[in-house]
């Protein structure tokens, strides 16, 4: 079912992860067992763009299903649900079960440490080529071509970062999840 917070709201092209409002900025998901085994990649994509304002997030990993791998990341609008972050062109994210970053269907950074039941994953972006003085009032939503940095982290640490350009329609908050995961997306410290 799709779940739906006035601030964030989140997009889903299938019923595979339940969504439960929280708070404002707290969303719980949960993915749903199903009978194809080898199809069980799902991913939830937030609606609102990463920029300025709104550069990152976190989620705490509840409970981890048989086969865990919960991922964290940034995708474009048009990214598959049924793939993870980091699986597809226009898309990143760091993986919970082999402590990769995945970059446009490749890896990009290999032996960051795992995350399972009680960790913190996070994603932030840092706009290296901005002077801030000078972006005019609103959200400050990253534009296509621009170069960012993005950076990952576990219980508080940075522990590994790509760049990307980024493309046409913007970059959004996107989060993996396996069968039997069960997350909580937290957003409050998205604004900047």
């Amino acid at each position: 079912s799709s779940g739906i917070n006035a601030e964030y709201g989140v997009v889903m092209r299938e019923h595979r992860i339940l969504c439960t409002t929280i708070s404002p900025s707290s969303l719980e998901l949960c993915a749903i067992n199903n009978s194809r085994p080898l199809d069980d990649s799902r991913s939830a994509i937030f609606n609102r763009a990463i920029g300025s304002k709104y550069h990152y997030y976190q989620l705490e990993i509840l409970v981890c299903g048989e086969d865990s791998a919960v991922a964290i990341g940034l995708a474009d609008f048009d990214h598959s649900p049924s793939k993870y972050p980091g699986w597809m062109k226009g898309s990143c994210g760091y993986h919970s079960n082999d402590g990769i970053i995945f970059q446009r269907g490749s890896h990009s950074t290999v032996g960051l440490p795992t995350c399972t039941e009680g960790d913190i994953m996070s994603c932030g972006v840092r706009f290296p080529n901005r002077n801030f003085e000078e972006i005019p009032k609103g959200d400050g939503t990253a534009v296509k071509g621009e170069k960012i940095l993005v950076y990952f982290g576990k219980n508080g640490e940075e522990v590994g970062t790509v760049e990307m350009v980024v493309p046409s329609g913007g970059l959004y908050p996107t989060v993996g999840l396996s069968a039997g995961d069960h997350v909580i997306v937290d957003f409050e410290a998205m604004t900047g």
